[in-house]
């Protein structure tokens, strides 16, 4: 089981990493200094990723939601100060 702390290193180590995975090298010797099977370590580090991607997503999104509030917003303050007619249709 992964302790606290070592997630925290991870966290940290990703950080550095320009929010990238470190390579099979460093990840190995993580997992020997801390008695713990690669596997779980790499499972770790692309759980942090993930993670990350989701933010970022996340964070564009609410970004694009937050310009589109204020799109309505402008169209609606020009829809009450404007009147619009109807354009006739000639058959």
């Amino acid at each position: 089981m992964i302790t606290e702390k070592l997630k925290n290193e991870l966290l940290i180590l990703f950080k550095k990493n320009n929010k990238k995975i470190k390579n099979d090298s460093v990840i190995k010797n993580i997992s020997k200094n801390n008695n713990i099977p690669v596997n779980e370590i790499e499972k770790w580090f692309e759980w942090i990723e993930t993670t990350y991607l989701y933010i970022l997503s996340k964070n564009e999104v609410n970004n694009i939601e937050i310009q589109i509030k204020e799109k309505e917003n402008e169209y609606n303050i020009n829809m009450e100060n404007m009147i619009i007619k109807k354009p006739e249709i000639k058959e």
